[in-house]
């Protein structure tokens, strides 16, 4: 073999050898561990009745790492709400982990990788089956236990359609169905609070308490908590005070206009419909003047929060009646779109009327 050969041959092997190394940095981390064989150790919160949701840690030791892969699962329709990794953790920040959660009365137990499969396994299908977003790369974290196989035949037996918790965590989740029309089926059961934390899915971190309080050096110029809560968290009062009265006359005659409309239709009017109509009137007038703007979609937006709140602040004996009411108003204003343009005369006319810029058409509820 010539010189020539010999080197040509000598650059070749150093070529492999530097493109088998560069195969090898370029696999990720997370990937390596989940890859690797070495210890796994699993833990779970054990108060899923009382909660209603499990958090999950699964600790893996392998090829020179270590990381917890880490998973909530929410037995309502959210499912598999959470699911990230965390590399770097020794034993001693994992003992640190569980007893963060004992420091918050959430005792945690051993379980074997099994249940941690069917638990995200079922976490996925509810998620899935029911319309919403499964949190980002959920996937890596589910590989330290190997991945959860076939989930669309995962058992969902524990789960049930409900959801718990902030209105916006449940329009940041939904992706098979739009929010106005989610929040009127009657399959799911809604417990909105507006207070809830929850993670915001465009920044990827945890917010707390109200959507519309951006912890700003503002606060002194916003009312107390006493009086948020008396506004129904948005509205000030004397704004209700102003247009209370006006409303009211609104809400009777345009309550005729709804009753007949029902009648017609051989349905039974609510005994509600003067307060939804009240309702929707003096919502839209307060997101109108909130938002100068006049930008449709935040209106709407803000507007369906309004509603959201104002629902759950009704008295528990009227509500499924008002929500009934709601709905019957709602169903007027598509089949008969008149009542709109009605309304926006009436605020331009009455001696309360809504600002001279507020658009003339109410946001889709």
């Amino acid at each position: 073999m010539s010189k020539a050969d010999k080197k040509q041959r000598r650059e070749a092997k150093r070529k492999a050898k530097r493109q088998e190394i560069r195969r090898r940095d370029s696999v990720s981390p997370v990937k390596r561990l989940a890859d690797a064989p070495g210890m796994v150790e699993c833990w779970a919160s054990t108060n899923f009745d009382e909660l209603g949701q499990i958090s999950l840690y699964v600790y893996k030791q392998g090829a020179g790492l270590a990381g917890v892969a880490a998973f909530l699962v929410d037995r309502g329709v959210v499912g598999l709400k959470d699911a990230y990794v965390h590399m770097d953790v020794d034993r001693e920040e994992l003992r640190d982990m569980l007893d963060q959660a004992a420091a918050r009365m959430i005792s945690m137990q051993r379980i074997g990788v099994e249940e941690v499969r069917r638990w995200v396994a079922g976490g996925v299908r509810w998620a899935h089956d029911n319309g919403m977003r499964l949190p980002k790369d959920w996937h890596k974290p589910a590989s330290f236990v190997g991945g959860v196989g076939d989930w669309a035949s995962a058992d969902v037996s524990r789960f049930t359609r409900e959801f718990a918790g902030h209105p916006e965590d449940l329009r940041q989740r939904l992706i098979a169905e739009p929010f106005d029309s989610y929040v009127r089926r009657s399959d799911v059961q809604f417990t909105f609070s507006t207070d809830a934390p929850y993670l915001d899915q465009h920044s990827g971190q945890y917010r707390d308490g109200d959507l519309y309080d951006d912890d700003d050096d503002d606060d002194a110029d916003e009312p107390d908590e006493a009086e948020l809560d008396e506004l129904m968290d948005f509205v000030p009062p004397e704004e209700i005070a102003r247009l209370s009265d006006h409303f009211v006359s609104v809400g009777a005659d345009l309550t005729v206009e709804t009753t007949r409309w029902l009648k017609a239709h051989d349905e039974a009017p609510s005994p509600e419909l003067p307060e939804a109509w009240m309702a929707l009137a003096m919502i839209r007038a307060m997101a109108a003047a909130t938002i100068p703007s006049g930008d449709m979609a935040e209106v709407s937006k803000f507007s369906n929060d309004m509603l959201l709140d104002v629902i759950e602040r009704f008295e528990p004996e009227r509500r499924e009646e008002f929500v009934r009411a709601i709905d019957q108003v709602k169903a007027h204003m598509e089949a008969e779109p008149r009542c709109i343009e009605q309304l926006a005369q009436r605020w331009r006319t009455g001696q309360a009327a809504a600002p001279q810029d507020a658009p003339a058409e109410l946001p889709q509820l």
